[in-house]
């Protein structure tokens, strides 16, 4: 695996949604959103992104935004963020299944550590693909960081 610094990655007009469940239901929950985004009168437009906010024992809190075609109507579910973005990422590909997606995190937090960056933000997950038994994903995983050179 090959970790590639001075990334950069943007991101405009997003459905964003908070949500606490399983981590490992995270992939099921972006199925969803992306199945049924249509009811919302909205396509997506680039690939989802997603965080995790906080652990918990049982469940998480993710963080997801889509990047849609249409206009975003707040609701008591979603909400509308015109733009993400990260400029001073480093990054690392998860290909495999998505038990072992910390596995890949650690290995990038490691390379932050051992290279003393500052951790600005992240990680940030960026969905490539996935297919419907969640064993072969390709997931870029993004730490925004401060280069202390």
């Amino acid at each position: 695996m090959q970790i590639i610094k001075n990334q950069s990655i943007s991101a405009y007009n997003l459905l964003h949604y908070t949500s606490k469940i399983k981590k490992t239901d995270i992939l099921k929950l972006i199925k969803f959103m992306l199945d049924n985004i249509h009811v919302l009168n909205l396509e997506t437009s680039g690939n989802v992104i997603f965080s995790l906010k906080n652990s918990g024992s049982e469940q998480v809190c993710f963080e997801i935004l889509i990047p849609v075609h249409g206009k975003v109507e707040n609701c008591q579910q979603f909400e509308y963020r015109s733009s993400f973005e990260l400029s001073n990422a480093v990054l690392l590909r998860h290909e495999g299944r998505i038990e072992d997606l910390d596995k890949t995190t650690k290995k990038l937090k490691e390379f932050v550590r051992s290279n003393n960056y500052t951790c600005q933000n992240g990680p940030y997950y960026i969905m490539v693909q996935r297919d419907d038994n969640d064993n072969n994903c390709i997931i870029d995983v993004y730490i925004d960081v401060k280069y202390n050179n």
